[in-house]
């Protein structure tokens, strides 16, 4: 009898740490999709409206979670496929140069006794790369042809009178994290290249 009241004891104890496991890592897989979300949406802001993006060294609620993010504007370097057509078409090099990688990076983050945030691990990093020249969609057309800086940085980087900074001022330094080494060069098929 007493044999039987441990088994059931343990046995008891097994299932509720593995009760406890899932309901752990279901809320990890939460606070990633909501991570992965946020910087989805980053992206989009970005693209429609670089100089609409919130300020950095403020937290960002999303799903009852807290995060804090990170932004980094590259060049990207075209390789084409073919060196000796690449040569003789100078005009399609510039066209190619023009492309930008955008990574966003979202951390988990709380609140610290001073007000300050405390960063906790890089929970989502999306990339994306893309023309500055392109407007997405009917209404950041509107929005962006009502913003004279906008259009100027355009027709400079059309027309290759001036080097656009799409980082619209927003550092690439980000907020003290180190990232890994990642190459930013593209191939015209689309391939990454390492």
């Amino acid at each position: 009898m007493v044999l039987s009241v441990v088994v059931l004891g343990l046995v008891a104890a097994a299932i509720m740490n593995a009760v406890g496991y899932i309901i752990g890592v279901e809320a990890r897989s939460r606070r990633l999709i909501a991570a992965h979300e946020l910087a989805n949406r980053l992206i989009l802001q970005y693209l429609d409206d670089d100089t609409s993006m919130p300020d950095r060294s403020r937290p960002l609620e999303y799903n009852d979670h807290i995060y804090a993010w990170d932004i980094e504007v590259q060049p990207v370097t075209m390789d084409p496929s073919n060196p000796i057509r690449a040569a003789t078409s100078p005009v399609a090099m510039q066209f190619l140069s023009r492309f930008k990688l955008l990574t966003i990076v979202v951390y988990e983050a709380e609140r610290g006794p001073s007000g300050g945030l405390i960063l906790g691990e890089p929970m989502a990093m999306l990339s994306r790369v893309f023309d500055p020249t392109v407007v997405r969609n009917p209404d950041a057309m509107e929005r962006f042809g009502e913003n004279e800086d906008r259009v100027q940085r355009l027709v400079g980087t059309l027309t290759g009178a001036a080097n656009l900074d799409v980082g619209s001022g927003l550092s690439s330094q980000g907020l003290g994290r180190g990232r890994p080494d990642r190459s930013n060069r593209v191939n015209r098929t689309g391939g990454s290249r390492r």
